[in-house]
């Protein structure tokens, strides 16, 4: 067993790795680390200067993420890179109709604002509670262009711009994280799900936001990764 049997290499994605990985290095991102899913290993400061260490003896692009996924496969196991393959599938650049219901259930949920006061109709007291949970999260936005020495050369680096970065998605896998959390705690308290009640009033909900409504299917999604340690 290596790394390339876990991750077969793919050119289609290995632009994806390329930007989780930098990511990763990123100082913009450490403040939201413990809201993304993701299970790091247990020293996160050897894990970050091993990935820096990569992007500075390693000066063809190309050639990073088998590196790295090599390198990880080899310092921390096959669990570390079964799980970190689940999260960017599931959580950093997912694809499937599944996690997009999780996007479009987010955007129905919170576009009446959190407190309510842009709704045009009392939502269910299952939306409330989600909102609930998603109010203990702070509300500041995450910054998006470098500040540090390091995040700024990355940047210059790789010709990353504010409409294109790690940041892009590394801000949705954000998002993702806090709502699917979010929606996990309502369903885990006193409050009552109702399946019907949802679905009406969300495709009302899309109705009046203009959205599509066949877009709004049941609110299935894929899990957030299990820990691995």
């Amino acid at each position: 067993m290596d790394a390339a049997t876990l991750v077969p290499p793919n050119p289609k994605n290995s632009g994806e790795w390329l930007l989780l990985f930098a990511g990763l290095t990123l100082d913009l991102v450490k403040p939201y680390r413990n809201q993304l899913g993701l299970q790091l290993p247990e020293n996160v400061v050897a894990f970050e200067e091993g990935l820096r260490k990569a992007f500075i003896e390693t000066s063809e692009e190309s050639a990073l993420p088998q590196a790295l996924l090599t390198w990880m496969f080899e310092t921390y196991g096959e669990a570390f890179l079964l799980h970190l393959a689940q999260w960017k599938a599931s959580v950093f650049k997912p694809d499937d109709a599944q996690s997009f219901q999780a996007y479009v259930w987010r955007l129905l949920v919170t576009r009446g604002g959190l407190s309510g006061q842009r709704d045009v109709e009392t939502p269910p007291p299952f939306v409330v509670s989600v909102r609930f949970a998603l109010a203990m999260f702070p509300s500041s936005p995450i910054p998006r262009m470098p500040q540090s020495p390091w995040d700024r050369a990355l940047f210059e680096r790789l010709g990353y711009q504010d409409d294109f970065s790690p940041m892009t998605y590394f801000t949705a896998a954000v998002r993702h994280w806090r709502f699917v959390t979010a929606w996990e705690a309502a369903l885990h308290s006193k409050v009552l799900y109702d399946a019907a009640e949802m679905k009406a009033w969300a495709e009302r909900e899309a109705e009046v936001r203009k959205m599509p409504i066949e877009q709004v299917k049941d609110p299935v999604w894929l899990p957030l990764p299990a820990p691995w340690r």
